[in-house]
């Protein structure tokens, strides 16, 4: 599986924008989040590290089980790009089955979506908001993987999640009992008890930190793991992409220029699911629904470690960015 990338992170934490960046290039198959869609008990959900050999070959054929997966969902995200491994007959014939298919879904009616690849000239890209705790497992299972982690400030992942409640269309369940009971919180001087009664902005902060912690402290240092900030992608995003090919050793080409073109000319309104909003738009538009003595306890929290530290340095640097093109802008 060494033609095989991981891209993954928190919900909410512009999984979507670093997958399509990425799958914009003519050199990529994209599945997104198929462990939504085909989720397993094989494996555990949250596993310590004394069970990664265990799990290695469960993990394994979940792996190669994810990269199959065809449904409409995981095979038919917009927008849909050119493929050198594909003709351009084929994309057209893609756009036209995607919705027909999509449609007989919702009909209880399962069809795969083809890939009509002429080769395999190509990355699978697996894009996932689920598996963050197996990221580590996974990379020992399976060495040869690159895993692209994208971090985002969690007072906007917060921000989102709080809407994405109002609109129905996320849960409230955060499951911090489990998360409680990981070996890294150990590193934290956090009352478990304490923020097990906190509000919901502290819980989902605390989540986030040891999620995310885990994997950077387990992966970070290994040449085929790569940390991005949502902040810094949105602001650089050229540069970042750029890197980002060359971590992945794919070129960099003209359709992916066009489409970070096209994001700057996007409306910063969209859908709440939507990958088609202006970067720059939405940065700390979330700082407006929190007031400050929330964000001073999120911060206070993330604070403690260094993926959190990471997280909030380029957060200011990316934002006193956009203030300075802004500025420039205004003259």
């Amino acid at each position: 599986m060494d033609r095989t990338i991981f891209a993954y992170g928190s919900g909410r934490s512009g999984t979507t924008l670093l997958a399509k960046l990425i799958d914009s290039s003519r050199s990529v198959i994209y599945r997104h989040e198929p462990d939504k869609t085909s989720p397993t008990n094989d494996i555990p959900f949250l596993p310590e590290s004394e069970q990664y050999l265990e799990f290695a070959d469960a993990s394994r054929r979940y792996l190669r089980h994810l990269c199959r997966e065809r449904s409409a969902f995981v095979n038919g995200k917009k927008p849909l790009f050119e493929k050198d491994f594909r003709s351009t007959a084929g994309t057209m014939l893609l756009r036209l089955l995607i919705p027909a298919i999509a449609v007989a879904e919702k009909a209880g009616i399962k069809l795969p979506i083809p890939d009509l690849a002429m080769n395999d000239n190509y990355l699978t890209l697996i894009k996932s908001v689920n598996s963050l705790g197996r990221v580590p497992m996974f990379a020992q299972a399976v060495p040869e993987m690159k895993f692209i982690h994208i971090v985002r400030h969690p007072g906007a992942i917060i921000v989102s999640q709080l809407r994405g409640i109002e609109q129905n269309k996320m849960g409230q369940e955060l499951f911090i009992n489990s998360v409680s009971k990981m070996s890294n919180n150990r590193f934290f001087p956090i009352d478990i008890e304490a923020i097990s009664n906190a509000s919901f902005e502290e819980k989902s902060a605390y989540i986030w930190m040891i999620q995310n912690d885990k994997s950077y402290r387990e992966l970070s240092g290994s040449a085929n793991y790569m940390l991005v900030s949502y902040e810094d992608l949105c602001v650089n995003m050229r540069d970042r992409v750029e890197a980002l090919c060359e971590f992945m050793d794919i070129p960099f080409d003209r359709q992916m220029q066009k489409f970070i073109e096209m994001l700057s000319r996007t409306d910063s309104e969209s859908g709440y699911f939507s990958v088609m909003k202006n970067p720059l738009a939405n940065i700390d538009k979330w700082e407006k629904s929190l007031d400050s003595h929330t964000t001073d306890k999120i911060l206070k929290i993330i604070g403690h470690s260094e993926i959190g530290r990471f997280v909030i340095e380029n957060y200011q640097s990316s934002k006193q960015s956009v203030a300075e093109k802004l500025g420039r802008k205004s003259v």
